[in-house]
């Protein structure tokens, strides 16, 4: 019997540490002046995380996207520029955080550590 064992040359390359990020949904203050909300469902981000880069694999264009630490404070907030692919969060934030993206009148949240 022969047991032929192989290695492809993609099993060599460097595979990504991207850390894709669970995120939630929910609805901001309904009584708020915003337009109609759509009957199809919402079209939850796909984010991913390589230590401090934001890697959007789903459009997030003029969103609003925080960081708040443990404590419920802004960290950080920035708009996310139109077409934008990656967003590099600042060195100095360390520790865990709720990362918060604002898209018309919906919230997107999930929890990253940096």
């Amino acid at each position: 019997m022969l047991l032929f064992v192989g290695i492809s040359f993609a099993d060599t390359q460097k595979v990504p540490s991207y850390e894709a990020i669970p995120l939630q949904v929910s609805i901001t203050d309904p009584t708020l002046d915003h337009e109609p909300v759509r009957l199809s469902p919402v079209r939850i981000p796909t984010i991913y995380l390589d230590d401090h880069l934001l890697i959007f694999s789903t459009p997030c264009d003029n969103s609003i996207l925080t960081i708040i630490n443990e404590n419920g404070n802004t960290e950080f907030s920035v708009t996310i520029p139109g077409r934008s692919s990656t967003l590099l969060l600042p060195t100095y934030l360390s520790g865990d955080y709720c990362i918060q993206i604002m898209c018309g009148h919906f919230r997107f949240r999930g929890y990253i550590v940096l």
